[in-house]
């Protein structure tokens, strides 16, 4: 069954991941059901078919010349707000280098709309250094600081207490495209347009609490409502069971669970050591001020649905497989080394250790 429905969005930063800086857009003209979808320069692609489509939702044929195609195929993306339920879009995928064209094969009952999204905006020029923000100890950019666009975010905040945290990847994009070598903050916009926006996945904020760029810079993520106030409610105490702002990374268990996102794609490349090692200070200067355990399992249990799940205080998002869908997220070399730092490395006297 081929795309009975197929729009595109090219160049608009509103419409994608990467050209961030620009005003919301709009759908351009449709394509007929069988004519492929010129590419122009775009680097990634997404689809989006009705609510109740699952898993596996069809391929995309690229082509690359006139006679070599390349075939990917198109997977639900697991990482949702709670009540996603208008429609389901697959995974940020990158357009092959050299891709001309592209054809997508749909394999739901229902129609597919594919947009596109390129580089033809100018992008912000980058802050050198970024201005960070002590949080529980540990330098954080606020959105302020990577340039968020606040009137994107149109997602009323709710907190609930702290349970847990679960690490991703980004997978698309990997941070290592040339439009974002040397302006990481472009690439934390651009993932804040693909999931604020309704051209993406239109949940109106960031998905996650925090990012970690391959420097091992760490940003703010999800807004709280209050400026320069990463995760937790506005003057709320620290300490176990202290409330922290719903994002939108796991879906049904987003409620208490913190989302740290690493830009990368980690089932091909290690992430770097900076990343890491940054991503080890940030989970333990939370699992310090919020008393979580990070080498024990605890029983989520999701505020509104009352559903349980007993999963590790320091969780891969492939952890909530059985509760949220099947996922490689965070990548094989990544999920590998989540051991390494469910051992805390704080002294009594709250310093780290080596």
């Amino acid at each position: 069954m081929t795309v009975s429905r197929r729009s595109f969005l090219q160049g608009s930063a509103a419409a994608g991941l990467i050209a961030a800086t620009g005003l919301p857009g709009s759908p351009a003209n449709a394509q007929t059901e069988d004519s492929p979808i010129p590419l122009g320069e775009s680097l990634f692609f997404t689809v989006r078919a009705d609510a109740g489509q699952h898993g596996h939702l069809g391929h995309a044929r690229f082509t690359t010349t006139e006679t070599a195609q390349h075939i990917v195929e198109l997977v639900e993306d697991c990482h949702a707000r709670d009540d996603d339920v208008g429609h389901t879009c697959s995974r940020l995928t990158p357009v092959p280098a050299g891709a001309a064209s592209l054809e997508v094969l749909n394999s739901t009952n229902g129609p597919l709309t594919i947009a596109l999204f390129g580089t033809q905006q100018p992008r912000q020029t980058r802050q050198s250094p970024l201005s960070t923000i002590d949080f529980i100890g540990i330098p954080v950019v606020s959105r302020a600081g990577w340039g968020a666009d606040e009137a994107l975010m149109t997602w009323n905040t709710e907190f609930s207490p702290t349970q847990l945290i679960t690490v991703h990847h980004t997978a698309s994009p990997t941070g290592f495209e040339p439009e974002y070598i040397g302006n990481y903050p472009e690439a934390v916009r651009s993932i804040y347009h693909f999931h604020a926006t309704n051209s993406g996945r239109g949940w109106g904020d960031i998905g996650y609490h925090f990012l970690i760029d391959p420097d091992g810079t760490i940003y703010q993520g999800r807004c709280t409502g209050a400026n320069e106030v990463p995760l937790l409610q506005p003057e709320s105490p620290l300490g176990a069971g202290a409330e922290i702002v719903t994002a939108g990374h796991v879906y049904g268990a987003n409620a208490g669970n913190i989302g740290i996102c690493l830009i990368g794609n980690f089932m091909q490349t290690a992430p770097t050591t900076r990343a890491f090692s940054a991503l080890r200070r940030l989970t333990d200067a939370l699992c310090h001020a919020l008393e979580l355990d990070p080498g024990s399992d605890v029983r989520y249990v999701s505020p509104s649905t009352r559903r349980e799940a007993v999963k590790p205080t320091l969780s891969g998002h492939r952890d909530w497989a059985d509760y949220a869908g099947v996922t490689e997220c965070p990548g094989n070399l990544l999920a590998d080394r989540l051991n390494e730092i469910r051992t805390p490395r704080f002294t009594a006297t709250g310093s780290f250790t080596s």
